[in-house]
């Protein structure tokens, strides 16, 4: 949530400029919290953007803060451009994408304290950016398009073999049958 990310503010000492691409059912919540932050944050909310992916590969990094998740498919297009990611380890999904200081930080879920520190190590720590930023593209590579499209072609194959199989016995056995 982005109530939750805004709260880590307090924890450091240094401005930070943020975009947030928002959906527009976040308009009023995104306003409310600009107004509440405003004298900690420069926040620049540009609201629903068709295309984000200039954004993220520009981006230093991306962070999830969500309390759950299905699967976090925005953590995965942020790591396929080469940008690294601070996700909290919530509820399904974060952990089994995000390899802790070698394609991002994976940190405790709601933990503003947590999250603060994850900023400060990669704003501070130029080795582990550049580690988790050299490792991003491939840490998700057995997602990409053509890995999946080549899974989906094995499993419909599989499945042709074994349907076949099953009407050369059926026919082997009306053969017996009569």
């Amino acid at each position: 949530m982005l109530d939750c990310m805004l709260l880590f503010w307090l924890n450091i000492d240094y401005t930070v400029s943020v975009s947030k691409v928002a959906a527009n059912k976040e308009a009023n919540t995104t306003k409310r919290l600009k107004k509440k932050f405003e004298r900690f944050i420069i926040l620049s909310f540009k609201g629903f953007v068709k295309n984000p992916n200039s954004y993220i590969y520009n981006a230093l990094f991306t962070v999830l803060t969500s309390r759950y998740e299905g699967f976090p498919r925005t953590l995965i297009e942020s790591l396929a451009q080469g940008t690294p990611v601070i996700s909290v380890d919530c509820y399904s999904g974060p952990k089994e994408i995000v390899q802790n200081e070698s394609n991002g930080l994976l940190i405790n879920n709601n933990n503003e304290a947590e999250l603060a520190n994850a900023f400060n190590r990669f704003i501070f720590d130029v080795e582990l950016l550049e580690r988790c930023k050299n490792n991003a593209k491939d840490s998700v590579q057995h997602l990409s398009i053509s890995k999946i499209a080549k899974e989906w072609q094995n499993i419909i194959k599989w499945r042709k073999v074994i349907f076949m199989k099953t009407a050369i016995n059926k026919k082997k056995s009306d053969l017996i049958s009569e």
